[in-house]
Formats: C-alpha cells, sequence, structure tokens
C-alpha cells in the first residue's frame, strides 16, 4: 500500500519505536515526512510499507526499524536463496529503506543541490531498486563534510576515462572529487567475524579509471559506506590499494556497524587533512541500527548452511518428547 504524507510523518514522529526518546522532534519529523512524500512523488517513486524490523537490545525492549519496500532488489532470500552470491541478507539499507536515512537525504538533496537539480535529476536512479539505496548514500554523503559548496555532480575528473566521479564540490578553499561506493556485501563480516576476510585488491576494482592527476588546490577521495568496519585485512588491501594509486589522496570509510565509535576512518597520505574537512557523525545517524537477517551460515567456511546442513541444525534444536508416545517433537 502507498504511503501518503500524515503515514510518512507518523513513522517519522515514532522512529525507532523501542527507544527512550525519538529520534525527531516532531517538528522534524513533520517537515521532513512532507519533503520525503512530495519528493518520492516528483520522481514517481511509490512509497510503499515493508515492516518494522526488530532489534534485540540486552536489558531493554527490542527496538524497530521502520522500513519501505524496494520492489525487485537484488539483496534477500528471494534474490539469493541458496546464499552461493552472499547476496541472502535482507534488512534496512540492505534490502529495502530506511524512513530517517531517506528523509535525511531529502532534506540534504534540497540544502545542498537545490529544487533544479534534486529530486529531478535523479529520477530514474531512485525509481531503481538497486540505485534507490545509492543514491542515498551518494547525498548522505554530501551532508559528511564542513559546508561544502559549488556542488557538481557526475564530474569528468579523469580527462583520460569517460567514467565519471559522484561529486566535486569546494570544501574550505579545497575542492574535493569524490567517489563514493557501498559495500553491501560486508554484512558478512558482522555475522562471521573473524573468519571474514577482505584481503583482495578486487574490493576497489570499481574505481580504477575515475581519477586522474589533481592540483594542489585538489584531493582525490573515495568515501566507502561498509557495514563491518575496516580490520587487519582491509587495512592491507586498502594499504596496497593507496600505494598503487598515487592520484588518489585517501579513503575514507564509514561503517553502519560501529560498535566502537571510530567512524569515520581515513586513510591516505592526506588522511590528517581529510578529517579536518569532515563534520562530526550526526545523531541520528549514530542511532541508526542495521538489523540484518540471513541464512544459518558456516562462518568459518564464510557460506550460507546447504539445505541437508540446515535441516541438521534444525534438528538438534529439537527436543524430543519425555516419552515415546508416537507423537512427532515439539520445536523450541
Amino acid at each position: 500500500m502507498k504511503l501518503g504524507e500524515k503515514q510518512i510523518v507518523e513513522v517519522l514522529t515514532k522512529c525507532y519505536p523501542g527507544f527512550a526518546e525519538p529520534i525527531l522532534t516532531l517538528q522534524e519529523a513533520t517537515i521532513r515526512g512532507q519533503m520525503v512524500f512530495d519528493d518520492m512523488e516528483q520522481v514517481r517513486f511509490a512509497l510503499e510499507w515493508e515492516c518494522d524490523w526488530p532489534v534485540d537490545v540486552p536489558g531493554y525492549e527490542p527496538v524497530r526499524v521502520p522500513s519501505y519496500r524496494l520492489p525487485g532488489v537484488s539483496y534477500g532470500p528471494l534474490a539469493d536463496p541458496d546464499g552461493t552470491k552472499g547476496r541472502d541478507a535482507a534488512g534496512p539499507a540492505i534490502s529495502c529503506g530506511e524512513f530517517v536515512r531517506l528523509s535525511r537525504a531529502c532534506l540534504l538533496g534540497r540544502e545542498l543541490l537545490g529544487a533544479k537539480r534534486w529530486p529531478s535529476l535523479f529520477a530514474s536512479r531512485l525509481r531503481h531498486p538497486d540505485d534507490h539505496l545509492a543514491v542515498v548514500e551518494e547525498v548522505l554523503w554530501l551532508g559528511r563534510w564542513r559546508t561544502p559548496k559549488h556542488i557538481r555532480n557526475s564530474y569528468r575528473q579523469n580527462p583520460e576515462s569517460e567514467k565519471n566521479v559522484d561529486w566535486r564540490f569546494r570544501c574550505c578553499e579545497m575542492i574535493i572529487n569524490l567517489e563514493i561506493k557501498s559495500r553491501r556485501r560486508d554484512w558478512m563480516g558482522v555475522t562471521d567475524g573473524k573468519f571474514y576476510s577482505r584481503d583482495f585488491d578486487s574490493y576497489f576494482d570499481d574505481v580504477l579509471g575515475k581519477f586522474g592527476p589533481r592540483t594542489e588546490v585538489e584531493r582525490n577521495v573515495v568515501g566507502v559506506t561498509t557495514f563491518y568496519p575496516p580490520e587487519e585485512t582491509l587495512r592491507r588491501a586498502t594499504a596496497r590499494f593507496l600505494e598503487a594509486h598515487p592520484e588518489i589522496d585517501a579513503i575514507v570509510f564509514w561503517s553502519l556497524h560501529d560498535p566502537e565509535g571510530k567512524r569515520p576512518e581515513v586513510f591516505g597520505s592526506d588522511a590528517g587533512l581529510i578529517r579536518l574537512l569532515l563534520e562530526e557523525s550526526s545523531r541520528e545517524e549514530n542511532h541508526f541500527i542495521s538489523a540484518i537477517r540471513h541464512q544459518w551460515r558456516k562462518r568459518d567456511e564464510r557460506r550460507a548452511l546447504r539445505v541437508d546442513e540446515a535441516l541438521a541444525a534444525l534438528t538438534r534444536t529439537v527436543k524430543r518428547p519425555s516419552s515415546c508416545d508416537g507423537n512427532p517433537p515439539q520445536i523450541q
């Protein structure tokens, strides 16, 4: 069912149910709810309710994360029923949208890009089930810099390539060329822990060719949204990539799962300068909860359980009846 403006406002007013206090004030929720409704109407994206994603919080009642549908998205149990592609996970910012993040993107889009560009220039991408989340991330990244000005989108920074970077803007008298990448498959790091590795050069393949030479007043930066903070394997891959590509000044990682409060983490020759140009994480981004549902996994082999393995695991959770009365066992 398509959501109306009042329904969107109501959802934003209560976000996130189970929290001690709302993320947005009533006034903020009302203003943003109208923005979301008007902007999605303009690009003809039908905002439909998905579900509340429950997240258990030890010692507290479960927190629920409201979400909206992305029909045809390439993540979730239907998109990857065997879990062989690492896309069997579902949850907000993976297989569906999240209302507060969308509302912040609409707010930033209007403030930083203006009515002539937002949301009309991104209409087709916002309607696409996978590009929709990418657009939200790209606009959220703009809001992480100190008062960006003279913003240009899809900028040809490398004259020898047909590839464009996502953004070019001025920040504190410095020109930033920024390419954004979302690593949804990094959700496996949350589940596999120490068995998860990103120590492979192809992690950055989709950045190749984006950047060319820079001037003294420019910095080339890659922003990566991930579900799992950088650990030793990703640090090694990042160091190799930066050494092989001196045209890139810094890589900034923004982890949605940030238990130690380290985001953003910045690597590169100009990491110190880039940190100074970045804003502190906003309250609403700090309170975002990444709910992830996925198939049972074999962590040491970094894969989903096969059907026979899943059945065996399920069998082990079944309690046998105290007497052999011929009744089937009850699953607890």
